[in-house]
This record gives structure tokens, sequence and C-alpha cells, in this order.
């Protein structure tokens, strides 16, 4: 892809940064790694509670809903999900061992 929306980026960065810190244990910090080589790799670090290992790849739909009382994630992460597709990159989700939850994003250099 060629155009780069700036808006659509920034919306989908935010949208992630935005959960990780609602989630986030009250005494921790969020973390933002970047890293730059082949393609922009961004990941995004809490120390919250984490995501039920079967929601790590459905909370990216919209209004995807669980069955505890954690709620569910809105149109959010969905938007995200489909301005990084639409900028040739990926995005997934990862429960850390030590725990909180892990979002990546990865861009293409073209994008």
């Amino acid at each position: 892809m060629s155009r780069v929306s700036g808006e659509l980026l920034y919306r989908a960065f935010e949208n992630v940064i935005r959960n990780a810190v609602r989630y986030a244990a009250t005494t921790t910090d969020v973390q933002v790694i970047a890293e730059v080589d082949e393609q922009l790799t961004v990941k995004i670090l809490d120390r919250g509670p984490g995501v039920e290992r079967r929601r790590l790849h459905t909370m990216f739909n919209p209004f995807e809903r669980g069955t505890d009382d954690a709620g569910g994630f809105g149109l959010g992460l969905a938007i995200a999900l489909r301005a990084i597709e639409m900028h040739g990159g990926r995005i997934a989700a990862h429960n850390m061992p030590e725990g909180g939850l892990m979002v990546q994003i990865t861009l293409p250099q073209s994008a």
C-alpha cells in the first residue's frame, strides 16, 4: 500500500493504548516498545489481568462479549484491527507469562 492514513493509524494505536491503561493494575505502568528493522513492530504491554485464552483472537471482533464480569471490548479494538490490516499490517494479543497482556502491532515499511 502506498497511501498511509495517519488518522487511522493514530486511532489504532490510541485504542490499544487506552485499553491497556484501562486494564493495567493501578500501581503499574503501560509500556510501549517500538522496534524498526524491515518492518515496524510496536508492543503495548500492561500488567492487568490479561484476557481469557479463548478470547485472545475474538477480542478484535466488534462488540465482543465474554461470559465473565470483565465485560466486552466495544469497537476500539475492531477499529484498530481494520486500520492495521488496511496498511498491510498485523495485530495480535498474547497473555504474558508474568501476567498482563501484550498487543503486538506489525506494519511493513511501505505503510
